[in-house]
């Protein structure tokens, strides 16, 4: 079984190990093992791990040079993104929620399922919301699917999710730990959940078909 490194320690003793005193480039989050004896071979580790994921042998330095700027691309992006994540956290979201307004989740594999909560508060921040679960009107069914309406019906536990920026300019997000279970009896999952559309039918497939 593969020793665990717990400890930062542990996996800076690991990486040195490694290493084995040869000279090493360090770019933004990665660092970079170039070996070219007795084969052209090639070694990163990203933040502070202490075992690489990358460590493999290439058939010439050039293959070898190019999978390295492959993976400084990489943690330019990454660098790039934790800097705007920063400063979105620095300014609160502008939005316009209001109590009542539903949002949704989907999930499911080979299926679709779908979760509807409604907001039942919103902090005085305007960061996070207090929401419950709420029903949805049958509207009967088409090929596999039961046609589903979300309606103001809430029930259930009281639980808070965060205030996100959406992907689509304007676009609102909540994002959190659910109930799955909505009487507090059993687990939670994470949920991402979208703006419910105004007279939007949502197609969740039958029970009978799924897995």
């Amino acid at each position: 079984m593969k020793n665990r490194l717990v400890t930062k320690q542990d996996r800076k003793e690991a990486r040195k190990g490694w290493i084995n005193g040869r000279n090493t480039e360090k770019y933004k989050d990665l660092e970079i093992l170039r070996k070219n004896a007795p084969y052209i071979a090639l070694t990163i580790w990203k933040g502070t791990s202490g075992n690489p994921f990358v460590n493999y042998s290439y058939k010439s330095i050039e293959q070898r040079e190019n999978v390295i700027l492959f993976y400084k691309k990489r943690a330019d992006e990454r660098a790039l993104y934790v800097e705007k994540r920063k400063s979105e956290k620095k300014e609160p979201v502008k939005h316009n929620l209001k109590v009542g307004n539903m949002f949704y989740t989907s999930w499911g594999y080979d299926q679709t399922n779908y979760e509807y909560i409604v907001i039942i508060e919103i902090s005085k921040t305007g960061k996070t919301v207090k929401c419950q679960r709420t029903f949805s009107l049958h509207h009967g069914s088409s090929c596999q699917s039961n046609l589903q309406e979300p309606i103001f019906c809430p029930f259930g536990d009281v639980f808070i999710l965060q205030v996100r920026k959406g992907y689509k300019e304007g676009d609102i997000n909540l994002v959190g730990s659910y109930p799955f279970c909505h009487d507090g009896t059993g687990s939670r999952r994470k949920g991402y959940f979208s703006q419910v559309e105004e007279g939007r039918i949502y197609h969740e497939t039958m029970a009978e078909f799924g897995h």
